[in-house]
């Protein structure tokens, strides 16, 4: 018998849930910055516009990231609950 995804002790769901639970709000960052470069510059070269545009236009969504993790919602020595 197969087990459908959509069950709660799907292998599939429980394996995601494993990972989400294993990776900080910090580690999503860093993977959202790359991830923020490459939309940027897909996105400049379907509409035809500059290379450096979509590089300009990641760097800012880089540096609203960065700023967020390191001045607005800075890393504190209290654990949080999950």
């Amino acid at each position: 018998m197969a087990v459908s995804s959509n069950e709660p002790n799907s292998p599939v769901r429980d394996y995601w849930t494993h990972i989400r639970s294993r990776l900080s709000r910090y580690d999503l960052v860093l993977a959202a910055m790359p991830v923020l470069f490459v939309l940027a510059v897909l996105v400049a070269a379907l509409l035809a516009a500059p290379l450096r545009l979509g590089i300009a236009v990641g760097a800012v969504g880089s540096i609203v990231l960065v700023t967020d993790v390191l001045y607005i919602n800075p890393p504190s020595d209290v654990p949080v609950d999950r």
